[in-house]
């Protein structure tokens, strides 16, 4: 790394943890040493190949203090022609190995997944090795954007400047949450999802998240590939995209991630997560301010579902958030070039209707997604 002097100790790492967090500690190296280690690819300049999303992604650029800590690394691969698994190989190449201040980094892979193995210098780890998995995945459907870091009291401590991070703008990585929770029910996701709702300041294309959720639901069912990217399918729990899961509120007994509770202080309550889910990110609150009544919304979301399957997908919205590279003339999206599903799957589906905005929620297409 450039001559930077990272000047951290124990107690740096301390008041960075979460307090009164069992793995506080363990947290707080994690997120100290995924920093120093972006900023690392950044320089070798790795990180211009991928465009980074997740809870970690989040945290980085828009949470700071304020949001839960992350583990993992996740990305795309920035380019449509860019292979992951090739990108994936050059960024395990670049990090194992590494020193960084007080800490090393390892990469180990086990069944084709490969994680990073953290050691610190900073005394011993209460709960044995630390590690991040780290994923590199298909490209974005919206073109990445830069943003710059939220800043917190730590990063004074590693002696030069963060680079603005490549990452795949808001809508799109809220989506993907949303069509992972029509899967499963990881807490994580869900406490993300309503914090960016409940966020001042953090305004987001609503319709747009609702078709990205209901394209990237289509997808995990039925698969999709490009020349060098495949998303593959059926994702396990993979099912038809659920209305119900969403206006009807989940319980603490629905959710499958216990390990929210070590990231974020004080841990949500999963009750009062699951009718905050609801209401924030419900087809009604979707829709309108106030909303039509669930029946109405849950015909709506139905329709539109089944409307979305349609074949034409011509005219992508443009993202609340773009970069200069993206231009309506010229949209990012590739479906022409794409083979959606295999084999008699449905046609691809179009990001072109809303039933808020049209009257395609009384038209159905193909089939429900």
């Amino acid at each position: 790394m450039t001559d930077y002097e990272v000047r951290l100790t124990p107690g740096h790492l301390l008041r960075h943890a979460p307090a009164q967090s069992p793995q506080g500690r363990d947290a707080a190296v994690i997120d100290i040493a995924q920093d120093l280690l972006l900023q690392y690819l950044a320089e070798q300049g790795v990180l211009s190949l991928v465009a980074f999303k997740g809870g970690t992604a989040l945290r980085k650029v828009y949470a700071g203090a304020a949001g839960r800590f992350s583990t993992d690394l996740d990305f795309a691969v920035a380019s449509l022609d860019d292979d992951p698994d090739a990108v994936a190989s050059l960024l395990v190449e670049t990090i194992h190995g590494t020193r960084l201040g007080p800490f090393g980094y390892q990469v180990e892979q086990r069944r084709g997944r490969h994680t990073i193995i953290f050691a610190s210098d900073l005394g011993p780890d209460p709960t044995g090795v630390l590690r991040s998995k780290i994923d590199v995945g298909p490209p974005p459907w919206l073109a990445p954007i830069e943003r710059t870091w939220v800043q917190v009291p730590i990063h004074r401590r590693y002696g030069g400047p963060l680079p603005a991070l490549p990452v795949v703008v808001l809508v799109e990585n809220l989506a993907e949450k949303i069509a992972r929770l029509n899967r499963r029910s990881p807490a994580r996701d869900a406490y993300d999802l309503v914090w960016v709702a409940s966020t001042a300041g953090l305004e987001v294309d609503r319709p747009l998240i609702r078709r990205l959720a209901v394209l990237k639901t289509w997808v995990d069912l039925n698969g999709l590939a490009t020349r060098h990217a495949t998303w593959a399918a059926p994702l396990p729990g993979a099912q038809p995209f659920d209305v119900d899961r969403w206006l009807v509120p989940r319980t603490a007994g629905d959710f499958d991630d216990e390990a929210i509770g070590l990231l974020t202080v004080p841990p949500p309550d999963l009750n009062t997560l699951g009718q905050e889910l609801s209401v924030r990110y419900g087809w009604p609150t979707l829709t309108t301010t106030n909303g039509p009544s669930p029946e109405t919304a849950r015909k709506t979301a139905t329709s539109f579902c089944a409307s979305s399957t349609a074949s034409s997908a011509a005219g992508w919205p443009a993202p609340a958030e773009t970069s200069t590279a993206w231009h309506p003339d010229r949209p990012r999206s590739p479906w022409p070039r794409w083979q959606c599903g295999t084999g008699r799957s449905p046609p691809c589906p179009s990001l072109s209707r809303d039933p808020a905005t049209s009257g395609s929620s009384r038209r159905r297409a193909g089939r429900t997604a």
